[in-house]
Parts: structure tokens; sequence; C-alpha cells
């Protein structure tokens, strides 16, 4: 009776063994795909608000990937094209609002970001950076303050999006400046939006800092 059970069980072992490396294989399979999720580094900046209300408000700029030129096409084509509806009673572009999210916005006052549907980057000679976003909601719609300084363009206030240009230098420091303080110039040609007169527009952010990556993607 005893050998019976073990002739049972030894004849029960290669049929076990023969499956152990399809169950390996499965296992290596699934685990694949985790492994090989890439989670996106955002770039970050961050600025203070100067000349302009509200005062001495912290931004915080977190790009998670800059605008490709089919990006920069579909920006330009609505700033364009659109123009003539941009005017919502809820200061919104709808079309504009449609588009990819490339990153946000964020104040250190409020909860709500703004979503960047424009973000481009050039080299500057010395090595800085001149950066460009467009945000899919004019800044200020949420909240009290009205974010004009003096002397803004008269139709700055109801603008349904707000551009922003900051000027980085080779230490990774410098100024900003946006659109409530200056005219929007839009290239359809080159699919490029930019402040008109950059120089002659006032300075409306400080300490602009590009900050260090997060310390597991250096």
């Amino acid at each position: 009776m005893v050998s019976n059970l073990t002739l049972k069980s030894t004849s029960f072992l290669p049929s076990v063994l023969g499956c152990l490396p399809f169950v390996v294989a499965a296992v290596a399979v699934a685990a694949q795909p985790a492994a090989a999720q890439e989670v996106p580094v955002p770039e970050t900046f961050t600025a203070t608000t100067v000349n302009i209300d509200p005062a001495e408000e912290g931004l915080r700029f977190s790009v998670l990937r800059w605008s490709s030129e089919a990006d920069r096409e579909a920006v330009v084509d609505v700033l364009t094209s659109a123009a003539a509806e941009a005017g919502g009673t809820d200061g919104e572009l709808a079309d504009l609002l449609e588009l990819p999210s490339l990153g946000h916005l964020w104040l250190d006052s409020s909860s709500v970001g703004y979503s960047l549907k424009y973000a481009r980057r050039v080299s500057l000679a010395g090595g800085g950076e001149n950066l460009t976003f467009v945000t899919g909601r004019r800044v200020g719609t949420f909240g009290r303050a009205s974010w004009m300084p003096d002397g803004a363009p008269a139709d700055a206030a109801t603008r349904p999006f707000t551009v922003i240009e900051l000027r980085i230098d080779h230490m990774n420091e410098g100024e900003g400046k946006l659109s409530a303080a200056a005219e929007v110039a839009i290239d359809a040609n080159r699919s490029l939006v930019a402040l008109q007169d950059y120089a002659a527009a006032p300075v409306v952010l400080e300490s602009v800092t590009r900050q260090p990556l997060p310390y597991w993607a250096r």
C-alpha cells in the first residue's frame, strides 16, 4: 500500500516540474509593464510677483513637457482664428481649454492651478534661456486679485488667457513679465506666441529661479 502511494506521488512530479518554466515566464511578463513605465519628471520654476496686484505672491511653474511644433500650431490657431469669440462671461476660451495640458502654474495662495497650453524654451547667448508660457485661463480668473499693473493695456483684463515670459541667466535666475502688462504678439507663420516689445514691459515677476530636479531624477 505504501509503495503504491509512493509511485503515484513520484509519477506526478514531472508534470509539476514541467509547468514551472511557464509559471516563471508568466510572472516575468506580468512584471514588465510596471518596470517599463516612466514617471515624468517636471521641470520647476519659481517666482514672486512685484509691481502688480497681488504683491509678493509666490508662483510655481511645473512643466511636464515642452510644446512640440504641433502643440504650438494648435495654440496659435486657436488664438488667431477664435479671437472674435474669446470673450465669454466666465473669461474662458473653450477651444484653448480643450488642448493638452503641458503642466501647471500654481499660486501659493490657492489650491487651484492654471493649465499650461503652450510651453517653449529658447537658449540665449551666454547660457541663459527664454521661457514662454500660455495659460488656458487668464491668471487671476480664480481669486479676488486683479493681476493688473498700472498702465496695463486696455484689453488685458478681458483676455481669456495669459502669456508669460521668463528670462533666466546661466545661474538659473532671472525675471518675468506678463501679458497683463504688455501686448501679445502672435506669429502664425512660425507658430510662435510672445510678449510684444519685451524690453519695454514692466517686470512683474522677480526672483525667478529654476529649481533642482527631485533627488530620484538626478
